[in-house]
């Protein structure tokens, strides 16, 4: 379905290609969200399942303000979500060995078994929607996208 009938858009409108590309890439990237959002439950929901997925992929541990480079979270809600993290037992914050004025946030084996699960459930979701495009069509619309970014990080 295009994004002119998806969304009720009047054919006498005039959009430019690139307003619709943009239409489509918030409608796309909204119905992403949504298809994860039933993976998750009232004990972790996926904004957390983010701050946990990339804290296993950093072992060592990271400072806030390299986790929020990471996620599309404002800072504000990075915040109430470690906090919801450590309070769950899921995460650990110690002082930073170097620089005690920064906390160094760890992923803990408890939030890595709670990830397990989550993990696989998302990864088999993702692998359902992306498997109908070939590879060669993932490594273009990569490549547009990085475009895109590139030129927003310009503007």
């Amino acid at each position: 379905m295009n994004i002119r009938n998806e969304l009720n858009l009047s054919k006498e409108v005039v959009f430019k290609e690139s307003e619709l590309a943009l239409l489509s890439l918030f409608r796309t990237n909204e119905l992403l969200l949504n298809s994860g959002s039933n993976i998750f439950d009232k004990t972790l929901t996926q904004s957390q399942f983010n701050i946990l997925l990339i804290l296993k992929n950093e072992p060592k541990g990271m400072f806030q303000k390299d986790i929020i480079e990471r996620t599309v979270s404002s800072k504000g809600n990075i915040s109430l979500h470690m906090k919801k993290l450590l309070k769950l037992g899921y995460i650990e914050k110690s002082k930073d060995v170097v620089d005690r004025r920064h906390d160094c946030i760890k992923l803990n084996d408890t939030g890595a078994e709670k990830l397990k699960p989550y993990e696989q459930k998302y990864r088999q979701l993702m692998e359902s929607i992306f498997s109908k495009i070939s590879n060669d069509r993932l490594t273009v619309l990569q490549e547009i996208l990085e475009e895109i970014r590139i030129s927003c990080s310009k503007s």
